[in-house]
């Protein structure tokens, strides 16, 4: 979490539009992206509501490189990047 906030804070990306991806295990990440929401929303930041999902991550479904295996995972985040990429 740290870069993401680092580089939403005190960059120019603060002034763009947002998303929040939690890749955790299930029931895991919900105070964390409950605190980015804050951080976001004092920096002015334009949240796109629709990228924000949660993708369950499990450790089986990351290989030993730390890329995600599983396709249906990557399907879910190509999606969100598409989201956040489409012009609103």
């Amino acid at each position: 979490m740290a870069p993401l906030l680092s580089a939403t804070c005190h960059g120019a990306a603060a002034s763009g539009a947002q998303a929040r991806v939690d890749a955790a295990a299930a029931g895991r990440g919900r105070g964390t992206g409950a605190t980015l929401r804050t951080v976001l929303g004092h920096t002015g930041a334009d949240i796109v509501e629709s990228a924000c999902v949660r993708v369950p991550v499990d450790r089986g479904t990351v290989g030993a490189d730390g890329v995600i295996t599983d396709e249906g995972v990557r399907e879910q985040l190509a999606a969100v990047l598409v989201r956040l990429l489409t012009p609103r």
